[in-house]
């Protein structure tokens, strides 16, 4: 095999490659109406189906232990109007964002709240990872 073979071997691969009809991408199934009307059955798009399923086998498989607090949020709600005003449009700042920074102060302020069951031990964490879920126009 010589160097102009290969080259135009090569050449005519590309071409084909070019030429041949790209395949649309997996179009979602539309919704269907239940037959009462009383509800549509939404299909599920790939990020969705993967997610449930890392959400279903952490609940199964990590065990878990929940810490509750009740709290008055009437001065947070104050600050919260204040600084939203003094922002004039350019943020706004809601409740979850207060709760999320005051979980992650208290996480580091309190490590036996920071820590997850392992199999021979309790993890005690030295910073706060904290995710948030949020919804999306496809969920």
């Amino acid at each position: 095999i010589n160097a102009e073979y290969g080259k135009q071997w090569y050449q005519r691969r590309v071409r084909a490659v070019a030429a041949a009809p790209v395949a649309a991408a997996p179009v979602a199934a539309p919704p269907v109406v239940s037959p009462d009307g009383s509800y549509t059955e939404i299909p599920l798009t790939n990020m969705r189906k993967a997610i449930a399923k890392r959400l279903t086998q952490s609940k199964q498989e990590i065990p878990h232990y929940y810490l509750t607090i009740e709290v008055v949020l009437d001065d947070l709600l104050s600050v919260r109007s204040q600084l939203n005003k003094e922002g004039t449009g350019k943020f706004k700042l809601s409740v979850t964002d207060f709760l999320i920074k005051a979980s992650s102060k208290a996480l580091l302020d309190v490590p036996a709240a920071n820590s997850q069951w392992a199999d021979t031990c309790v993890k005690q964490f030295h910073n706060a990872d904290i995710s948030v879920a949020v919804a999306t126009e496809s969920g």
